[in-house]
């Protein structure tokens, strides 16, 4: 039971897919994704985890990010977001 975790750092593990318990750690604030083969994000990281501060997808190269940096907006808090090591093509991401 993490439901008060606020960081989590699961870089460099070899993942393949999101591990979708994320999603059910509504106080997450800081996640470190970095250096895994997980390719998308599913909807409901998006819609469960609105207090993202700091993201950290450093060295994803699986990862589509096109189809997911669109939908970073909807993190409110979001402060830092890690994307080096990337290549990343066309890289668009609006705020409100």
């Amino acid at each position: 039971n993490l439901s008060n975790i606020q960081v989590l750092n699961i870089g460099m593990n070899n993942f393949k897919s999101f591990p979708i318990e994320i999603t059910k750690y509504k106080n997450l604030k800081n996640l470190s994704l970095w250096w895994n083969d997980i390719k998308t994000f599913p909807n409901e990281f998006f819609i469960q985890n609105t207090k993202i501060e700091e993201l950290n997808m450093t060295s994803m190269f699986e990862f589509d990010f096109e189809s997911n940096l669109n939908k970073i907006h909807i993190f409110n808090n979001l402060k830092q977001l890690y994307l080096g090591n990337n290549q990343i093509p066309h890289l668009t991401i609006q705020f409100d």
